[in-house]
């Protein structure tokens, strides 16, 4: 069980850790288009070293997606286990109407 919690914190906040990924991503991005012709001779460095980022921030953004769609597929009813179903299986409502 202890093994699930990283990854259900993934999943649980995967909104905004992807929104964060995706802010880096175009910031690396950036910083090369940006700053490889300012470099001079350390065009190379700076390549390597945001072509690594990059690799290594989308290969992580892969990887909490997947285990997004791993644990809560959106196909499924309910975002999360605990969630309550919207019927019970007779077809009445789970929660009774106490209008008048």
């Amino acid at each position: 069980m202890l093994w699930r919690f990283p990854a259900l914190v993934l999943v649980r906040f995967r909104g905004p850790i992807l929104l964060a990924f995706s802010g880096v991503l175009v910031i690396s991005s950036w910083r090369f288009f940006f700053l490889y012709g300012e470099c001079g001779d350390c065009g190379y460095e700076l390549f390597a070293s945001t072509a690594t980022l990059m690799v290594f921030l989308a290969g992580v953004w892969a990887v909490i997606v997947f285990l997004g769609l791993f644990f809560h597929p959106p196909w499924k009813q309910g975002v999360y286990p605990a969630d309550p179903p919207l019927s019970d299986p007779s077809g009445q409502d789970s929660v009774p109407d106490d209008r008048v």
